[in-house]
């Protein structure tokens, strides 16, 4: 044990200061991948020493010290908070197993606003708080290496949205039953000594953690030999353990060994102590609450009869604030009834009870409706969320008539509210309306994609491509500002992208942009016009001559060709010689000689879509393209692109002759050049 009184102030301060956190990180997450591969390997003499190794590391304890003091606000029995790098590193040095003593926890009963529900926290001290993040670090690979694989609360890289994913494809699967169970005060009734025989950990320490007792309003009271707190951050870890094994359970006592995780009866999705499970009859639904009753039974806690039940999927069912039904063949998933009241509940609360500024106000809103839209986009929400568009009207306008009693309801309209393009009223800041609160009903809706059943303490290049990809279709991160920039509509087709439909990204050309505005969205489908070639060995007589070829084509594209609309605008950027210009949209309607459409005063994908036949091939293909689109202001600046592209065909399609199946090749090569780039 390194003793922290012998440095001074200035040396500790120096020591926390110049620490390198990312090169701290590297280091236990290489211990934590030991701990996972001793795990895996069914090695507890090394699971224990890689263990040990890892409490026993200034590393991990200066990365625990760290994860308190900037994710905890509240102090133990002690009163004590860290803030100074000096206190940080003295309390990472004191970090010790050996003579450890858990000090008392200090009870908190919080309500909830909507259900008045009481909840019991117990809080450590910053110390005690430490050493449990310490040892939830060695704990971490443990769960995620023999947790069960539909296992989804307190874990990494996994969510609800997984939950919500892994639910529709099993319902998919022609079950007719749920279990739909919540075991009934699940951490207060955790069995310690189950805990202590079972939980791969310093059992002394761990003992300490659960003797701690708590004192409430001045009052000691000792722990009892069953519960572990919900404010204890191990907690989540310890309850995930005590939990994971049911799914193999209920798989051997409906179908009997040899237990495959890829079975549709008794389907296990579990978030927390809330439980999702799958059956084909009514008698086989009871069948697996017996066999839960009998394994929680053994770890002290059993299923709350009151939350329990069995539901046909004809009949609908509530799971994590989320609407599931069968109806006809179809799965029907939306925001339940109960989420969208309690949307109304929070919202009431935080407009009409408001009395700061109309800027902060818009913000807290934007903030609210983001995080529920998020949730709940992923489900058939539009209904929902033009509900709550409309609710979220309402209030703004009580609001808006209560600071002015004395105001016209159309006065408070004009000042407070403006019409969007749609013709709409959006509530926005009267001198700035980009500072408005969103509408939800322009959310893009998306399908989920689960995350695999990888442990992240193992990774993969296929794990980091899998995330990527989730990122891409979920539109988040940096994504988000591509899909908003095409207004959710295809590169190639111009289409709008559905919710239903497979997207990618493309890059668009190979120029030193910024990474965001060199790549684009496309339907995946519109990403599979791909030539192939291949090698022939045709007769003499079926070579033609390249010069026939295209003459072919020339005269196939004349008689396929369209009148192009717009050929009026493409002789002007034809003619045109400046580098840079600007046009406004009343100019362009007058060289075009009649009005533009009303995507163009709304809608920037006009502008920049590369469909055949589009406007933007007016200047494109003249050598020219979009430097600023202004649709507020209603004009576009061009600029000369960098260089133009010219192609040369090679001799030998000029000199010699080619088979009879490149001129096909050809075709469907210029075609797809075509598609691509709008010519």
């Amino acid at each position: 044990m390194i003793e922290a009184g012998i440095f001074n102030e200035e040396l500790l301060n120096s020591l926390w200061n110049n620490a390198n956190w990312d090169k701290l990180k590297n280091a236990l997450w290489n211990m934590q991948r030991d701990i996972a591969l001793a795990t895996k390997g069914g090695d507890r003499d090394a699971l224990s020493m890689y263990q040990k190794k890892l409490t026993s590391s200034l590393d991990a304890k200066m990365l625990a010290v760290r994860h308190v003091m900037t994710k905890c606000r509240t102090p133990g029995v002690d009163g004590i908070r860290w803030s100074t790098p000096s206190e940080c590193m003295r309390a990472a040095l004191s970090l010790e197993d050996d003579g450890y003593l858990a000090s008392t926890l200090r009870l908190v009963v919080m309500y909830s606003t909507f259900s008045s529900k009481e909840r019991r926290i117990k809080i450590p001290t910053y110390h005690d708080r430490a050493m449990q993040i310490l040892h939830a670090y060695a704990l971490s690979p443990v769960e995620e290496t023999m947790g069960d694989s539909r296992s989804f609360a307190f874990r990494k890289n996994r969510s609800t949205q997984d939950v919500h994913a892994h639910i529709m494809s099993a319902l998919k699967r022609g079950v007719d039953y749920i279990v739909k169970a919540d075991v009934k005060s699940c951490y207060e009734s955790i069995n310690h000594d189950w805990l202590l025989s079972n939980i791969p950990m310093d059992t002394r320490v761990l003992r300490e953690f659960l003797k701690a007792g708590h004192v409430s309003a001045g009052e000691f009271f000792p722990a009892e030999d069953h519960g572990i707190s919900l404010g204890v951050s191990i907690s989540p870890i310890l309850g995930n353990l005590t939990l994971d094994g049911l799914q193999k359970k209920i798989f051997e006592g409906l179908h009997g060994l040899g237990y495959d995780e890829q079975y549709c009866e008794g389907q296990l999705i579990r978030f927390a102590d809330d439980i999702f499970v799958t059956a084909y009859s009514a008698d086989k639904a009871k069948r697996i609450i017996d066999i839960m009753e009998c394994f929680l039974r053994q770890r002290g806690m059993r299923l709350s009869h009151e939350k329990t039940t069995v539901i046909s999927v004809h009949q609908g069912f509530d799971f994590l604030s989320r609407h599931y039904m069968r109806q006809d063949k179809a799965i029907i998933s939306q925001p339940s009834d109960t989420a969208i009241m309690k949307m109304e509940h929070v919202l009431r609360e935080l407009i009409l009870s408001f009395s700061g500024s109309q800027k902060v106000l818009i913000d807290k809103l934007n903030k609210k409706l983001h995080g529920w839209a998020s949730y709940h986009k992923i489900t058939d929400a539009q209904k929902a969320f033009r509900h709550i568009d409309v609710v979220v009207k309402i209030l703004l306008l009580k609001l808006c008539e209560q600071r002015h009693p004395g105001w016209k309801r159309s006065k408070i309209i004009n000042y407070y509210f403006f019409q969007d393009h749609r013709g709409r009223y959006v509530y926005a800041l009267p001198d700035k309306k980009d500072e408005r609160v969103i509408r939800l009903g322009d959310i893009a809706l998306i399908e989920h994609i689960p995350a695999k059943n990888t442990n992240p303490y193992l990774p993969s290049s296929i794990q980091e491509k899998f995330d990527e990809l989730r990122d891409i279709n979920n539109i988040v991160g940096k994504y988000k500002a591509v899909w908003h920039r095409q207004d959710g509509r295809c590169l190639y087709c111009g289409e709008q992208i559905l919710v239903d439909q497979k997207k990618s990204i493309v890059q668009m050309r190979n120029q030193k942009n910024s990474w965001a505005k060199n790549i684009a969205y496309i339907h995946a489908k519109c990403g599979l016009h791909k030539v192939e070639f291949t090698e022939t060995e045709e007769p003499l007589e079926n070579y033609e001559d390249i010069s026939v070829i295209l003459e072919m084509l020339r005269r196939n594209d004349k008689q396929k060709k369209k009148p192009y609309k717009f050929s009026v605008l493409n002789e002007y950027f034809h003619k045109k010689n400046e580098a840079v210009f600007t046009l406004n949209f009343d100019e362009i309607s007058h060289i075009l000689g009649y009005p533009l459409c009303k995507s163009a005063f709304t809608s920037s994908g006009y502008w920049h879509s590369r469909r055949p036949g589009t406007i933007s091939a007016s200047w494109l293909a003249n050598g020219y393209k979009i430097k600023k689109l202004k649709l507020r202001d209603k004009r576009i600046v061009f600029t000369q692109m960098d260089h133009k592209c010219s192609i040369k065909i090679p001799e030998v399609f000029i000199q010699d002759r080619i088979p009879k199946n490149a001129k096909a090749e050809l075709e469907a090569f210029f075609d797809y050049i075509k598609r691509k780039y709008g010519l």
